[in-house]
Formats: structure tokens, sequence, C-alpha cells
């Protein structure tokens, strides 16, 4: 059975005319990805944030694409940035807690969502346990986007730690309402399979996005490492060395952007 989300609304934002909040409505568990798409639209690979790695697009009145989406949220978080006022939205998939990490892609994201520094920007969080060997990556992204003035609204769910969830989002570059959704673990394999296919056969994609898909295999065979009150650690520390300037700088985020 789906477990429905506890929607927890944010304190009142700073600015004197804060932007009207995106709605943010949770459909259920799906079984197909284009449930979770206007007019059961089958999205585009690219336009969909793989783990640890943000998307960033403009909405353009030519384009059916006029979304940005991420899946297999489980002790991920997906956050949501969207300007009303330039119709560019970024969708982030935090697979980690390491708070300059955060902080680096959220200041990324903002000058290319919100260039002339308005600060009209809502924000959405979604996702599963939010822990991650202990450590809280949703409250580590929460607080990050308020150091920014942006208050997020987000969902939570708990549940049995016996029983796997994963979430997934959609934003709507036209309008910025946020979709989020439950899915079958099988889901992301039978959807992203194709794609990391091609990149590890080299055929079918472009140059860029042939080094997107191989970065993101790379990265997700890293072992994760967290950030604590004592340091950096690895999750599964068995046998490793100490975690180095460079071991760290492995796990920053790439935001790519989506014409």
């Amino acid at each position: 059975m789906p477990i429905t989300p506890v929607v927890r609304h944010a304190p009142p934002s700073s600015p004197v005319n804060p932007p009207p909040k995106p709605k943010c409505e949770f459909i259920g568990t799906i079984h197909d990805i284009r449930e979770a798409f206007p007019a059961r639209t089958s999205p585009g690979y690219l336009r969909g944030a793989m783990q640890g790695e943000g998307v960033v697009a403009s909405y353009q009145n030519r384009n059916d694409d006029n979304y940005l989406y991420s899946l297999n949220a489980q002790t991920c978080v997906i956050a949501t940035l969207y300007s009303p006022e330039t119709k560019t939205g970024a969708l982030i998939h935090f697979d980690h807690n390491i708070t300059d990490l955060i902080d680096d892609a959220v200041n990324r994201a903002l000058r290319q969502v919100d260039p002339a520094g308005a600060g009209r920007v809502n924000t959405t969080l979604t996702g599963g346990t939010w822990m991650l060997a202990g450590e809280r990556v949703g409250d580590c992204v929460k607080e990050v986007l308020h150091k920014h003035d942006l208050n997020p609204s987000w969902n939570e769910w708990s549940f049995s730690p016996c029983t796997e969830h994963s979430y997934g989002a959609v934003l709507d570059l036209k309008t910025g309402n946020v979709t989020t959704f439950e899915h079958r673990g099988n889901l992301v394999e039978t959807f992203m399979s194709p794609l990391l296919l091609q990149a590890t056969t080299n055929k079918g994609l472009d140059a860029p996005d042939l080094e997107r898909a191989k970065t993101f295999m790379q990265r997700f065979k890293l072992p994760p490492i967290a950030q604590g009150s004592h340091g950096f650690y690895y999750v599964h520390p068995d046998g490793h060395a100490p975690i180095t300037t460079r071991d760290i700088e492995k796990f920053r985020f790439d935001l790519h952007r989506i014409a």
C-alpha cells in the first residue's frame, strides 16, 4: 500500500510580496512513468536528473518538453527551484548531506533560475527516508535553502525500515507546479537501462550526453560518504583509507542545462 505523505508547510517567506506557492500534488503510486506526465507523455531521458546531478531549463512556448523530473528518491532528496518571472526551473537530486557541495549546487542553480537576483524563487523538497547513515539529508538541504532566503514546502514520508519506497517528482516549467509520486523500483531499471546501455556501448548518444551518462555511472560506483559532527566518513567503512579533499570533490553535483 502507498504511504500517504504528510505535507508540512514552511513558515512565511521573508520578501514583502512573496510569489504564490506552486501547487504540489501527490498522485499516489505509479506503474508507468507516463502516468506522472500530462497526456501520458513519454519523457526524454536527458530531462531527468539522475542521482547526484541536476537539470536546468526554461519554458519554451513552442516546445512540448516543458518539464524536468527525477526518480528513485529513497534516502535522497529531490529539490526544485522555480522562478515565475523567468519561467526557469532547476531540479536537483541530492544524494548526500555535504553542506558545502549542496550550497555550491544551489548557488549555481540560482544564478541560472534567477540571474537578476530578484529572490522570487519557489522551492519544494521531496524525499524518502531523508536519512543517510543516520544523517538527515533533507534537513541539510533545507538549511542551505533557508540561508538563501528560500523557504521550501516539502513532502515527508515515513515508513517501515523493512519496506523499500521510492519517490519521484516532476516540475512543470510553465506553471512551476510539482507532481510527486511513489513508484516501483523496477520502473527505474526499465526506464534508465537503455540510456546507460548506450553509454557503455558508445552508441546512440551525442558526445556531451555520452559523457554525462559515463560520469553518472562513475559516481554511482563510488563508496557513499556522509558529513557528521566529527567530519566526513564512509557510510560503509570496510577497508577504506581516510577521506581526502579529492574524494569529497568527486561528489560535487553536476548541473546540466537543457535546451
